[in-house]
C-alpha cells in the first residue's frame, strides 16, 4: 500500500486519515513479545500429532475452552490468550484493525468470559461492553476503561449507540458477537447503523459471519438503508467446517467487516462474499454424508 493510501481506501483528503497512515509504520510495536524460552525439539523418530481446528477441553467451571497453543501464546502472548474463543487469523484480523483504529470508543456485543474484550479494552480509551447475563461481568474490576451493560440489547444496545453518536467521542470499533440466532443478529447490527460517523470510520466486526444461522441475520440487516456505509465483506477472515465431536458438520468461526464513513456513500452499496460457494459446497458435503455416501 502506498504512503498516499489508507486503510480501506478511504479518500486521502481527509486530513485526519493520512495522519492514520503515515502512522502505518508504527502500528505493530505494540505486538506481545514472543516467549524467550527455547522451543522444546522433538527428538529424531517422534511421530507429530496433529490437532483439529479448535480443540476443546472442559475446565473446572463445566466450560469448554479452546485448548492453548504454541501459536496464540508465541504470536499473540499470554495476556490475551484466555477464554478468547477465535481462532488464528481472527485473533490476528481483531489485532490489526484495532491498532490501526486506536479507537477512542469502543462497543462489544457478547461480553461471555471477557476473551476478546481484552485486547479491545488495551486498544481502545473507553469500551462499553454487552451481555445479557450478569454472571458474564464478573472481571469488571479488571477493565478500569469499561462499561458493563447487563440486559437484552434490543433494549439496552440503541440508547448507547444514540448517546455516542451525539457526543464528542468517536465509535471507532464494534465487535458483534452476542446473539446466534438470525432475528438477534439483524437487530444487533440495524441498532450499531445507527451511529453516524463524524470525525473518522467506524469499524463492524461480525464474528461467526460463516454460520448459516449468523450469517441470514447480517444479510437480513438493512444496511442500504444506513448511508454511512461503504462497504461489508461477509467473509473478510472465513469460518470453517468443523469435526469436533460437539459441533461436528457445523460451519462456525469468520469475520464480516464493515466500513462506515463520516460521509454519504454515492452510489450502490458493494457487498463481498467470496466463502458462498464453499458454504453450498459444504452443505452438499453433510447432506451426502448424512445419506452415507
Amino acid at each position: 500500500m502506498r504512503g498516499d493510501h489508507v486503510i480501506f481506501r478511504i479518500p486521502p483528503r481527509n486530513l485526519r486519515y493520512r495522519e492514520i497512515a503515515k502512522k502505518r509504520e508504527d502500528r505493530l510495536a505494540w505486538w506481545p513479545r514472543a516467549v524467550t524460552q527455547p522451543f522444546p525439539r522433538a527428538t529424531a523418530g517422534t511421530p507429530l500429532k496433529v490437532a483439529a481446528h479448535g480443540v476443546a477441553t472442559s475446565n473446572s467451571l463445566g466450560f469448554q475452552t479452546f485448548m492453548p497453543s504454541i501459536f496464540n501464546t508465541t504470536i499473540f502472548g499470554e495476556q490475551f490468550d484466555t477464554d478468547w474463543h477465535m481462532q488464528g487469523g481472527e485473533r490476528a484480523t481483531m489485532l490489526y484493525l484495532l491498532n490501526a483504529v486506536r479507537p477512542q470508543v469502543s462497543v462489544e456485543i457478547g461480553t461471555f468470559r471477557c476473551g476478546s474484550l481484552r485486547p479491545i479494552a488495551h486498544l481502545s480509551k473507553r469500551v462499553y461492553t454487552f451481555d445479557i447475563d450478569p454472571n458474564q461481568h464478573r472481571a469488571k474490576t479488571d477493565f478500569p476503561n469499561v462499561e458493563f451493560v447487563t440486559g437484552d440489547t434490543a433494549v439496552t444496545l440503541q440508547p448507547v449507540i444514540e448517546m455516542l453518536s451525539s457526543g464528542e467521542d468517536s465509535l471507532d470499533f464494534i465487535l458483534i458477537d452476542g446473539s446466534h440466532e438470525t432475528e438477534g443478529v439483524r437487530i444487533d447490527i440495524e441498532a450499531c447503523l445507527r451511529y453516524h460517523p463524524r470525525k473518522s470510520p467506524c469499524i463492524i466486526v461480525m464474528h461467526d459471519s460463516s454460520n448459516p444461522v449468523v450469517r441470514q441475520g447480517i444479510m437480513a440487516a438493512d444496511w442500504n438503508g444506513c448511508p454511512y456505509v461503504h462497504g461489508l465483506d461477509l467473509d473478510f477472515v472465513p469460518g470453517a467446517l468443523y469435526g469436533r465431536a460437539d459441533i461436528r458438520n457445523q460451519i462456525w468461526g469468520g469475520l464480516a467487516v464493515a466500513v462506515l464513513l463520516p460521509e454519504p456513500r454515492s452510489g450502490a452499496l458493494e457487498i463481498q462474499a467470496n466463502f458462498s460457494h464453499s458454504l453450498h459446497a459444504f452443505d452438499q458435503f453433510v447432506h451426502a454424508e448424512h445419506r452415507g455416501e
